[in-house]
Parts: structure tokens; sequence; C-alpha cells
């Protein structure tokens, strides 16, 4: 790795992260005063209906902002070919969505939620006219410039959100919420924005994208599909309610996974692109990433479990305790979504979206028969499914990552366990310890088990030089920078 690319991926990492954390935050603040004002039911709606909003933004997308990020040397007309065609099918799916609300409220047995449908779903119209912009900027890791956008729009969408909710608009109040971060997204991004599209098609352009693109386009589209299909069957089954509780607790999970795992794949995605002829350096980039990410995602899964409810309680209030066990599910879910984040973006960068697909696709059909089979027993066996169809996905992605840079699979799981056992070690003493001290306070009781598992984390990190949190500590005094790879190609890091 060049040192200009390294400052790149150092700079990158840095504003993604403020982007990741920030966007986070205002998130994490909605959800807390909405939770409060709006009940379970709302919740439950607004994710019926992001499943198919869900999987026609997958569709919209197509993979080609991706491909533009993967190819090397991108035309004027790659770029006006790949929007026009985004414009198109954004419109068309449109269309659909709204042709066949009613339909979907009558599969949910909810009148209102046609309307509601036919609202919420512009947001497709929107989306689809800013994906080029996006990949322009991630392309040039221009996070900076990101990081200002979505921050900027989710602070809009926050505030106008909260303020619907405050003055008694209900379930509407997600809705703009959603609308509104989206417009204003578009709006910034193509006012600052120096291209503008040319109205030409390239069917050239279109079939060398869709090489690469095609898969990252049926990985995307069955991606959203295994997401969302856990809250078909919940809606479907159960009840509005109880889809509620789970995308609560679901939204809850996000701040600390999503923002980990995206600030280390949406920077090494990129940087695994311009490496992509150098195996050797993506075997050790991979493995620091591995450590990195590994010791940092499971430490704060771990914690999140063990204060669940304590936590749920004191920021929700009592009316949600019910979505305490559903959280901690997600967070052992979690754990392992991360890893796959990381292959994911290995099998991007280097050019590989057929493996990304057949992994996908394998591990996705699994999980799909998992959750249906599990959906017998209630929320228990869906949960259940749900969890175990996600660890044999891990599997299943760490199977090509041995033919393509030779990381084989007792490797890997040697480097992932090195990374669980200090957080695991430091949950089971603060867990058993907690047996022994009744702490009626979820405040109190919050900081105590956090501080407890946060103080035997630090203890054995140190005492036994975990990788992992060298890495951070190095960060943090300044010693060394983050730049995935040193310069030797034959040194494992």
């Amino acid at each position: 790795m060049t040192k200009s690319l390294k400052e790149q991926v150092v700079t990158g990492a840095f504003w993604n992260g403020i982007e990741r954390f920030g966007t986070a935050f205002f998130l994490f603040v909605s959800n807390l005063v909405l939770a409060r004002l709006l009940s379970p039911d709302d919740f439950g709606c607004i994710g019926m209906l992001m499943v198919f909003i869900s999987i026609s933004e997958a569709i919209a997308d197509g993979g080609f902002g991706a491909a533009l990020v993967q190819k090397k040397q991108v035309s004027r007309l790659d770029y006006s070919t790949i929007f026009i065609w985004n414009i198109l099918v954004s419109f068309f799916l449109y269309g659909v969505l709204f042709l066949c609300a009613p339909l979907i409220a009558v599969f949910y047995n909810i009148d209102s939620l046609a309307f509601i449908l036919r609202i919420q779903g512009v947001i497709l119209l929107f989306n689809g006219l800013c994906i080029v912009q996006r990949s322009m900027l991630q392309k040039n890791l221009m996070f900076k410039k990101l990081a200002k956008v979505n921050v900027t729009a989710t602070i809009g969408g926050t505030v106008l959100g909260i303020f619907c909710a405050f003055i008694g608009w209900g379930i509407w109040s997600l809705v703009v919420k959603f609308l509104f971060t989206a417009l204003m997204t578009t709006v910034i991004l193509w006012i600052g924005s120096k291209w503008k599209p040319v109205i030409r098609f390239s069917k050239e352009s279109f079939r060398t994208l869709f090489g690469f693109g095609g898969f990252m386009f049926l990985t995307s589209i069955t991606n959203s599909i295994y997401q969302n299909v856990i809250s078909l069957v919940i809606g479907k089954s159960l009840s509005s309610a109880t889809l509620g509780y789970f995308t609560q607790a679901r939204k809850l999970e996000d701040v600390p996974r999503q923002t980990i795992s995206s600030i280390i794949t949406n920077v090494t995605f990129p940087a695994f692109s311009q490496l992509q002829n150098d195996n050797a350096r993506v075997y050790a980039a991979l493995r620091k990433t591995v450590a990195l990410l590994g010791f940092v995602n499971i430490s704060f899964s771990v914690l999140l479990m063990i204060v669940a409810k304590p936590l749920i309680v004191f920021l929700l209030s009592e009316k949600w305790v019910q979505c305490v066990p559903y959280f901690q599910v997600i967070c052992l879910y979690g754990v392992g979504m991360g890893f796959i984040d990381l292959y994911q973006s290995v099998f991007k960068g280097l050019g590989r979206s057929n493996y990304l697909f057949y992994t996908g696709l394998l591990r996705k059909s699994i999980g799909v028969i998992l959750i249906l089979l599990g959906a017998q027993w209630g929320m228990k066996g869906i949960l259940f499914g749900y969890v175990v169809g996600q660890f044999i996905g891990i599997v299943i992605v760490s199977i090509p990552i041995k033919r393509i840079i030779n990381y084989g699979l007792l490797r890997q799981a040697s480097d992932i366990i090195k990374s669980a056992l200090p957080s695991l070690f430091a949950g089971l003493a603060t867990f058993i310890l907690h047996q022994y001290v009744e702490i009626h306070n979820n405040l109190i009781s919050l900081v105590v088990q956090g501080s407890c598992f946060l103080t035997l984390l630090l203890l054995i990190t140190v005492v036994f030089r975990v990788q992992g949190g060298m890495i951070i500590k190095d960060l943090i005094i300044g010693k060394s920078e983050f730049s995935l790879i040193k310069k030797s190609k034959n040194k494992i890091i």
C-alpha cells in the first residue's frame, strides 16, 4: 500500500466514523423520544412496510453503485448510464408498490397500511436520484463530504420526526422522518456535486458494469429478503405489537454493530479494491482487521447482552420490557454479522462478486428455511432459527476466503476465538457477580454492571496483550496509524 493510499484509508476511516457515530447518535436519540411517544403497534406497522420498501431499494440499486466503486477507470458515460437506469427502475418499482399497496394491506389485515405505503414509498424516488453521487464519493474515499451530507440529513429528519410526534401525528411522524431525511440527502448531494448527468445510455457500459454489478444485484436482493423475512413472518403470524418489540430491539442493537462494522468495512472495501492484485497484503490486512473488529464488536455485543434489561427499561420505559430477550438474541446475531460484513467487503474489493452471491444465496436460503421452520414454535422458534442460521452463515462465507487468499478456516477460527475470549471471560464474571448483588434501580444497575465488565475487559486485555486491544491502544496514544498493512509483504500482522 502506498503512503498516499494509507493516508486516504486513515482519513476515510476517521470521517466514516464521524458519519456513522453522528447519524447513529441522532437516530438513537430520536428513537428514544419516539419510543416514549409512540406505541409498539406504530413501530410494528412501519416495520411491516419496510419489508417491501427495503426489497425495492435493493432492486433499484441493482449492485451498480458497488460496481462503480470497484471499477478502476470509470467514464462519464458509465455514470450517466447507471443514473438513467436507476431512475427508470426506481419509478417502475414505486409504481408497483403504489398498485400493490391495497393487497399488502389485506395481507396484514390492516387497512390503513395501503395509504401509508403509497406515501412512504416516495423514498425510492429520492434514493434513485443520488446513487451515482454517493458512489462517486465512496470511490474517491471522500468520506468527509459524505459524512457531512448524511449527518446533516439525519439531523433534519430526526428533528422534524420528533416534532411531528409531539404534536400527535402518531405513525405519520415516522413516515415524515424517513421521507425528509431521504429528501435532504438527495438535495444536498445534487447541490454539492460537480457531476451532472448526460442523457446518454450505453449498452456496452451497462454490460461491463453488470458483469460485476449483476452478482451484486442478486446479492443485494437476497440479502434484503433475508433481512426482512423475519419481520414478514412475525408481522403475519404473530402481531404488529410483537413486530414492534422486535423492530425496536433490532434498532438498539444496530447502534454498536452497524456503526463499528460499517466504519471498518466501508473503508476496507475501496482499500481492498486497490490491492486486488496483491493477495499477500490483503491477507495481512484481513487478519489485522479481524482482530480489531472481533475485539470491538464482540465486546460491545457481550456488554449489551449483560445490561439488556436495565438499559431498555431506563431508555425506553417499562412498556418496552418485553423486547429484552429479543434484544439479547439480536446481539448474538450481530456478532456473526460483523464478520460476514467484513468477508463480503473482501469479495467485493477483489472483484469476486460471484462468491459474494453464491455464499449469500446459500446462507440466506438456509436462514430463511430455519426461520420458517421455527415459526411453528412461535417467537422463540423464530429467534432460534434466526441465530443458528447466522452462525452457519459464518462458516459458509469463510470457505472461499481460504481459496482466494489462503486464509484457512482453522486460522480464521483461531483469530476470531482470540478476539472473543477476553469479552467472554469478562462477561461471564460480571454475570456471576451480579447474581450475588441485587440492584433495583435500573440506572445504578446499568452503571455497575457496565463498569464491572469494562474493568475486567481492560485488565484481561492489558495482562494478556490482546491484539485487538493493543491496536486500539496504539491508535489512542498515536503510536501507530491504522494502515491495515505494513510495508513488508511477508509479515503477518
